[in-house]
This record gives structure tokens, C-alpha cells and sequence, in this order.
């Protein structure tokens, strides 16, 4: 079951709040994300992902978008536009994208899987391009 990990500056009621209200957290089962930064003045998306390869096991982020014009197409919706097999991602979006979201995928299994080979992941909020 995927727990919620949020961005808030302080560990209390109105902070969580205000971060989750602000889209300023993601889903994870089992990955850890330092930070999601997405820049809207040059379409860069950043995420950095905690640990080492050597420690925490090797990652795959794959990023998934509906391209405009397309969202009305559900074998176009969510399609796959990249993927890295790094811990510091910066991909830039071209501005044609509706949206765009990462999932994190790890090499380790799920403590408690609810699928056979399920390994631990995150996913992030979607974030919508600037239009260039």
C-alpha cells in the first residue's frame, strides 16, 4: 500500500496541510525522493532520489505525459516520453506535453508485495508545462 511523503517545512498539522494542498508530495512505496522541483520558467523537471546505487539498489525513472491534442485518445494518455537510470534526473520538457509525471521504480522487491514481483516505487504529482 502506497503511504504519502510530504514536502512540509515543519512536522505539524498546518504545514502537512498546507504542502499537500500546494501538490507538494508524492506516493512511495518504499523510494525516497529528496526533492521534486519542476521549473516553470524553463520546463525543467528535477528529481533526486535518496541514497546510492551501491546502498539503496539501482533505480529506473520512467516519465509518463499525455501530449496535447492527444488527451482525448486513451492509447496516447500516460505514454511513456523518457526514462533514466540515474538518481539526479533533469528532464526538460518541450511544452507541447498536457502533463507530465515521474515513477520511480527500485531493483528491491516490496516488503509486503500485493503482486508477484512487485518491487518499491514513488510516483509524483503530475506538472503541467509551460506553453512556448
Amino acid at each position: 500500500m502506497p503511504i504519502g511523503s510530504s514536502y512540509a517545512e515543519k512536522l505539524d498539522a498546518d504545514s502537512l496541510v498546507h504542502a499537500i494542498q500546494a501538490g507538494d508530495f508524492y506516493a512511495s512505496t518504499g523510494v525516497s525522493l529528496k526533492s521534486v522541483n519542476f521549473d516553470p520558467k524553463t520546463n525543467i523537471l528535477e528529481i533526486i532520489i535518496v541514497g546510492s546505487d551501491d546502498k539503496a539498489g539501482k533505480v529506473t525513472t520512467k516519465i509518463h505525459g499525455t501530449l496535447r491534442g492527444e488527451e482525448s485518445d486513451p492509447t496516447k494518455v500516460g505514454k511513456e516520453l523518457a526514462s533514466y537510470d540515474t538518481r539526479i534526473i533533469r528532464h526538460q520538457l518541450s511544452g507541447k506535453e498536457w502533463f507530465v509525471r515521474a515513477t520511480v521504480t527500485s531493483e528491491h522487491d516490496h516488503p509486503r508485495p500485493s503482486f508477484s514481483d512487485q518491487k518499491q516505487k514513488a510516483w509524483t504529482q503530475p506538472v503541467k508545462p509551460t506553453v512556448k
